[in-house]
């Protein structure tokens, strides 16, 4: 267990020092004009399975002015987001763990109409809701007001979000100078689907990476996020679950939940082979009280010794065996030594109830400091053995 903390800690960290520099995102980008490069996106998901709270930063390298369209299922609303969202969700993890210009003027909008423009910070936002791929290719060049050659391969990605029920986009247009990180954008929207568009960049033959971040109210079926060429890295086996007060802080529009799962997923390569990520309720599973109880217990040093036990030599099998024996004699000891003490000095029994949780507490201590105590306890352990043992066999003699 403290390997698999360790070992997410790590991935974690990367991952956020990856977004840090240039890489791909989940977004389809446009340059209007100049050259840049989409190194990495990131993106924090929360879905309560009627609502879905999406945090994206993109990093680019290059000089250019850059139009990115994002496909959604429904009406956003749309706000600024932090940075620091991203690195609060890797801190609480691992403590977890370890305990485009204007636009919109003078189109029609017959088959586009616009819902929203807003300039925040760096991004100039609009969002319009489209029922036809060409209108919409006509109405963004004019939006635009700049001579741009949008690939045919793009619109068919367009119509076919369209096709499919996605009828509202988001125009963000943002200027790149040398390699940065773009500020995030939170959008807000209804959708009985985690939702997360990766196919609007299939056209892009870019190598890139995602990184994303989800919080859901269960365990995602990892078949969902394999279809779309992502790959599940934590929070699939091991539960992760993060309070309404981590959620609130890492952004305060993530608490659309009073508890979530955290799970993280990842993908670097070419951005073709990549499909929208779409996980329907029926895909989600919601752990038991029971569930968490065995998860919890699975990860003790203890129950680890023993599930070792079928993977080790008789030698090796037997000092386990015999750490496991005096770890537990141990806890045991550490509760009777005290409770007889003070059944002796007051004539009471209850102390042994009073101090019988000492064991239990002793013996489910997680992380690091499990080896030193479950240490401890062992020659504790022996050593009250050995007084028992001897004792019971002078009584005998």
């Amino acid at each position: 267990m403290a390997k698999k903390i360790i070992l997410l800690l790590i991935t974690l960290l990367i991952a956020l020092f990856l977004s840090m520099t240039p890489a791909l995102s989940d977004r389809g980008f446009i340059p209007l004009y100049g050259y840049a490069e989409e190194k990495s996106q990131n993106a924090i998901i929360a879905w309560n399975g009627e609502k879905e709270v999406l945090i994206l930063s993109t990093n680019f390298e290059g000089n250019a002015k850059l139009l990115e369209v994002i496909p959604l299922p429904s009406k956003p609303d749309v706000k600024k987001g932090d940075m620091e969202s991203f690195t609060k969700i890797a801190r609480i993890v691992a403590e977890k763990t370890r305990s485009m210009g204007p636009l919109g003027k003078g189109i029609r909008e017959t088959r586009v109409e616009v819902i929203m423009h807003e300039k925040i910070g760096a991004h100039d936002i609009t969002v319009v809701k489209a029922s036809d791929a060409k209108e919409f290719r006509e109405w963004a060049v004019k939006a635009a007001n700049l001579s741009v050659d949008i690939p045919e391969k793009f619109i068919h990605g367009i119509e076919n979000y369209i096709e499919r029920g996605y009828h509202y986009f988001v125009f963000d247009i943002v200027e790149v100078n040398g390699s940065n990180s773009v500020e995030p954008i939170v959008y807000i929207f209804e959708t009985d689907e985690l939702y997360y568009p990766l196919e609007i960049t299939s056209y892009s033959q870019d190598i890139s990476s995602v990184n994303i971040y989800l919080l859901c109210y269960g365990i995602i079926d990892r078949k969902a996020i394999y279809r779309t060429g992502l790959h599940p890295i934590a929070g699939f086996e091991d539960y992760i679950e993060l309070g309404r007060r981590d959620l609130e802080e890492i952004s305060p529009e993530l608490a659309i939940m009073d508890s979530a799962y955290f799970m993280y997923v990842i993908y670097h390569g070419n951005l073709s082979s990549l499909r929208d990520l779409s996980v329907s309720k029926d895909e989600v599973h919601v752990p038991t009280l029971y569930e968490k109880l065995c998860k919890w217990l699975d990860g003790l040093v203890l129950v680890q010794l023993v599930k070792f036990l079928d993977r080790t030599d008789v030698f090796g099998g037997v000092l386990i065996s015999l750490f496991t024996i005096t770890s537990v004699a141990g806890a045991v000891a550490a509760s009777f030594i005290p409770a007889r003490l003070m059944s002796l000095r007051t004539g009471r029994k209850y102390w042994y109830i009073v101090f019988a949780p000492i064991a239990l507490i002793l013996l489910t201590v997680r992380g690091w400091a499990s080896l030193f105590v479950l240490a401890a306890l062992s020659i504790l352990g022996f050593a009250f053995l050995v007084i028992v043992i001897v004792k019971a066999i002078g009584r005998i003699l």
